[in-house]
């Protein structure tokens, strides 16, 4: 005999870290780009593209919370503007000539390109010793070289540790870890529901 069932609408309150779930996606991606060499150029592409999104995404994430006018400026700044302006809030000094934040112009250079993508035709003009008989490699553009593993290991790290210390800087409590959980969510259930709310 089957189970008499019970209508219920369950009623889901989500907070969505989204600068965490592009962070593991480019995590995914540079695991991938470390175990399957025949998708490597395209593994290592996603990586360096969502290693980008996590930047200005951690950006906005910190921004709304530290920056009462954030949500009034926040399409009108550059990722760059972004990082000065959060920099300044929380009292941080970003030397950009050394690590981490010594690839965050590469990273924006790199998302600028894979956002705003454009068809176009280039020139690449490259010098090579061939044997005789021999084909020559196709050459590739500034993007695609930059495509290449240690690239996405390097940009992958340094996504981390500019987000980490950034973080460190808003003075959190010792289990609020910034890539721990990209998402959190609370419910509540409301019984005795008519088929048409339930259908609505």
């Amino acid at each position: 005999m089957p189970k008499e069932t019970r209508r219920v609408e369950i009623v889901t309150k989500k907070t969505i870290r989204t600068y965490a779930f592009l962070f593991h996606t480019a995590r995914e991606s540079l695991w991938h780009a470390e175990y399957d060499e025949k998708g490597r150029f395209f593994d290592c592409l996603s990586c360096i593209t969502f290693c980008a999104f996590t930047l200005e995404a951690f950006f906005n994430h910190i921004g709304s919370q530290f920056i009462d006018h954030w949500a009034r400026i926040e399409r009108k700044l550059s990722p760059s503007d972004k990082l000065d302006l959060i920099a300044d809030e929380l009292g941080v000094s970003i030397k950009r000539d050394i690590v981490p934040f010594n690839d965050f112009k590469r990273l924006l250079w790199f998302r600028d390109y894979a956002a705003h993508g454009k068809t176009t035709t280039d020139e690449v003009i490259e010098t090579h010793k061939l044997l005789p008989g021999e084909r020559p490699p196709t050459g590739k553009t500034a993007w695609e070289k930059e495509c290449t593993l240690d690239n996405a290991r390097r940009y992958f790290e340094s996504t981390r540790l500019m987000v980490e210390q950034l973080h460190q800087a808003t003075g959190p409590d010792e289990t609020d870890l910034p890539f721990l959980f990209p998402s959190s969510a609370g419910y509540h259930a409301r019984e005795n529901i008519n088929d048409s709310k339930l259908n609505a």
